[in-house]
């Protein structure tokens, strides 16, 4: 037996967890907008000089023959994504900045309702899903880059629906 099947079974009881029947995804769409409240409030007021310059990137948009400034090495299609949402967010006159700061936002809290309903779904336990992913939600440092204007939730995000994609996989190929 697996350290997370051994783990789940003893700690879960007939009195604490039940098992649901058929995970509705309305729970984790609810966590989702409870996060993306949550970070919104409490969006960082500290920039740093990277997230400052991708600011800018976004509000400048491309420039033809300068792929180079939205395809970085270290953070490829940030830029790009944070001009889009510059964009798309300009009708509440966001900076730059913090149009950054708001799709990271909504990556992170897009992060903890798509892990529920991972969780949810592969554990049969709406417990279980909500802990673990409030624990990510809540841990520091991925709260910290929610709240921020770096690009590591939107990794994040992408890994997890990558993991997603391949744990579906590997059941049905």
């Amino acid at each position: 037996m697996g350290t997370i099947e051994s783990l789940m079974k003893a700690t879960r009881s007939k009195a604490s967890v039940q098992p649901s029947k058929a995970p509705h995804p309305l729970a984790s769409w609810a966590l989702a907008f409870a996060f993306l409240g949550l970070y919104l409030a409490t969006l960082d007021r500290r920039a740093n000089f990277d997230a400052l310059i991708s600011g800018a990137y976004s509000e400048t948009g491309p420039i033809p023959g300068m792929p180079e400034r939205f395809f970085t090495w270290n953070h490829f299609l940030f830029n790009l994504c944070g001009w889009a949402a510059f964009k798309l967010l300009s009708p509440l006159h966001l900076s730059g900045y913090e149009s950054l700061q708001t799709l990271n936002a909504a990556a992170a809290a897009a992060t903890v309702g798509v892990l529920h309903r991972f969780l949810h779904v592969e554990t049969k336990s709406a417990a279980w899903a909500a802990g673990w992913a409030g624990i990510l939600g809540v841990s520091h440092i991925f709260w910290r880059q929610g709240v921020g204007a770096e690009a590591y939730t939107l990794g994040g995000f992408f890994l997890l629906l990558c993991a997603r994609s391949a744990a579906r996989y590997a059941v049905e190929p």
